[in-house]
């Protein structure tokens, strides 16, 4: 018994000790609690788990406590958040005095915006425009779109989408509503230079004087629309920056005028006053002046420049001097029948009669091809064979136009290093009523710049008699019938379809010299 006394009585005292022992241990109290977060943005209707932990480690066995400061914009229950309604609230824990707080934002749900532009790419000349339409859906969210360009000095685009080209480049053009945006690339081009004008197409000109060419370029809206000016020689005339032509030395020069490679073309003159020039006075001595000498009788105004007797060999044989061109008399135009009287009795043409009966000149007759001597000039060859048969013939058979340019002689004399007065041949009445034609005559289809050109500078001369519209002889004979070629003035083109007696066109004198 005694023993088993002290057995019980030491472990009584052992756990008696133990209790003192466990007693003594020091309880841990929660310093902090930390969140994952300390804000957070949701839609409504969205759930969120905010993670919290109470430190130290074990020093909280209980539940956190958890509260809403706006419950009706968000939710929570043991960290688990939900979204309610538009608004601000703050979610707090707390363990004993212990807390954290999230401040949460509630917005309403959002929708998903998309935005489809009608064309990813264009384009544009510089100046040109172009409309980008934007397809928004929702289609509420249409009016919220926003436009911009990536370079403004490019392209740029105004509220509604219309696109500007600027200048050549490229650029985006985007369009947008807050993060969603669609883009579309633009590239500009330059406008090319269609064509380049000048207000003169040719210049006649003095050495030492200067015209201002004026270039239009087109279309108004070109990019590239500086001039740059060239001559093709500039011991002629030259040319500045501004298109002032400057004339250098006697000749021909060709002004060029140039944007983005385009150019037009102005022909330059630089004449030398003392030089032969169609328009130039004729005078009683044989000279020529360009400007009217007021010292000199005028007999004549140049209507050709170069030799005559290229073709006539009669004229080559008469007068060799006679090289520098043609002039038309300043008077002596008369109408009536080609021959006073028909020469049937004889059976004969002139030309017939000529070449029977004269050496010295060639015949009159010829066909209408260009090999034929229709298209040479061959006037004073013609006359003089005509004269020959005029006085084999007498005043009945004679060629009254002719006798008309005898006449004239008789009143107005000639020059010494002259032809003579005579009557043209088809190919000298184109050359006075059409200038230089290098086909067939037959082929003309008309015009009147030449007997403009003459009949202005007769215009000057007082008392002379300017070059009427209608028909005038020519001293050719048509090979095919005998019937006498006359040429319509204004024109050029020849015709022989008229007896030679029923008609009454005019005779006009010209000379070589």
């Amino acid at each position: 018994m005694k023993l088993k006394t002290l057995f019980f009585a030491g472990i009584s005292a052992v756990s008696a000790l133990m209790s003192v022992s466990c007693g003594d241990k020091e309880e841990l109290s929660p310093t902090a609690i930390n969140f994952d977060r300390s804000e957070a943005t949701m839609n409504v209707g969205d759930n969120l788990v905010i993670e919290a932990v109470v430190l130290p480690p074990d020093s909280f066995s209980g539940q956190l406590a958890w509260e809403s400061s706006d419950e009706t914009v968000a939710s929570v229950k043991d960290g688990l958040v939900t979204a309610i309604a538009q608004g601000e609230a703050v979610i707090s824990a707390h363990a004993g005095d212990i807390s954290a707080q999230c401040a949460v934002t509630v917005q309403e749900q959002k929708e998903e915006i998309t935005i489809v532009l009608d064309r990813n790419e264009i384009t544009l000349s510089v100046g040109g425009t172009a409309t980008i339409q934007a397809i928004v859906l929702p289609e509420e969210y249409a009016a919220q779109i926003e436009w911009a360009s990536s370079d403004d000095g490019v392209v740029s685009v105004d509220g509604s989408g219309i696109v500007t080209a600027l200048a050549e480049g490229e650029a985006d053009i985007t369009a947008s509503i807050g993060d969603v945006e669609a883009a579309c690339h633009v590239t500009t081009v330059p406008v090319p230079v269609e064509r380049v004008i000048l207000d003169v197409a040719s210049l006649e000109m003095n050495v030492g004087d200067k015209h201002v060419i004026t270039a239009t370029v087109e279309p108004d809206n070109a990019t590239y629309r500086t001039v740059s000016w060239t001559s093709s020689d500039e011991a002629v005339a030259t040319v500045d920056e501004n298109g002032e032509v400057t004339a250098a030395g006697f000749g021909n020069a060709v002004i060029t005028a140039t944007a983005d490679g385009v150019s037009a073309e102005c022909e330059v003159e630089v004449i030398d006053p003392n030089a032969l020039r169609i328009g130039n006075y004729y005078y009683s001595d044989g000279t020529w002046s360009l400007e009217l000498d007021s010292s000199k009788e005028v007999i004549g105004v140049v209507f050709w420049v170069g030799d005559p007797s290229a073709d006539d060999a009669s004229l080559k044989r008469d007068h060799p001097e006679c090289v520098n061109g043609l002039a038309v008399a300043i008077g002596g135009e008369e109408w009536g029948a080609w021959q006073s009287s028909s020469p049937w009795p004889y059976s004969e043409t002139v030309a017939d009669w000529i070449e029977e009966n004269v050496v010295d000149y060639e015949t009159i007759a010829t066909g209408n091809g260009l090999e034929d001597n229709l298209n040479k000039i061959v006037g004073y060859n013609n006359t003089k064979a005509i004269e020959a048969y005029n006085a084999g013939h007498g005043d009945l058979y004679a060629v009254t136009a002719v006798k008309k340019i005898v006449k004239y002689r008789e009143t107005v004399p000639a020059p010494e290093k002259s032809s003579g007065w005579y009557l043209p041949s088809p190919k000298e009445l184109s050359l006075l009523g059409f200038g230089e034609f290098e086909g067939n005559i037959m082929d003309i289809g008309g015009g009147s710049s030449m007997i403009d050109t003459i009949n202005a500078v007769l215009g000057t001369i007082e008392g002379a008699q300017t070059i009427s519209n209608g028909m005038f002889w020519s001293s050719s004979e048509y090979s095919e019938n005998g019937n006498a070629f006359y040429t319509s003035l204004p024109g050029g083109k020849p015709d022989a379809s008229m007896s030679n007696s029923s008609v009454a066109p005019n005779v006009r004198p010209i000379i070589a010299f």
